[in-house]
């Protein structure tokens, strides 16, 4: 089995998390990625948490990518960010 790789990147009013790889998404992968989210949502400025990256165009989604997408679309909400999922 593979490692799930991602980075976030701030661009603007936007954080990107971008998954590059992701063989099965598990907790600790969520929990790493709202760790790094959380360093961005307390500021004002940013509006917007979009998910996207390679991941998102694979024709079976893989394991655990859709429990992550509701814990990190909830953690964005909670901070009232818009939360967007796939690319612009």
């Amino acid at each position: 089995m593979g490692e799930t790789t991602w980075t976030v990147k701030r661009t603007g009013e936007r954080v990107r998390v971008d998954l590059h790889n992701a063989f099965g998404i598990t907790a600790t992968d969520t929990a790493a990625i709202s760790e790094a989210l959380e360093e961005y949502l307390s500021d004002d400025a940013i509006t917007v948490v979009q998910v996207d990256g390679p991941v998102l165009m694979e024709s079976e989604m893989p394991p655990g990518l859709g429990s992550a997408m509701r814990e990190l679309g909830d953690l964005a909400r909670s901070r009232g960010k818009r939360f967007d999922v796939g690319p612009i």
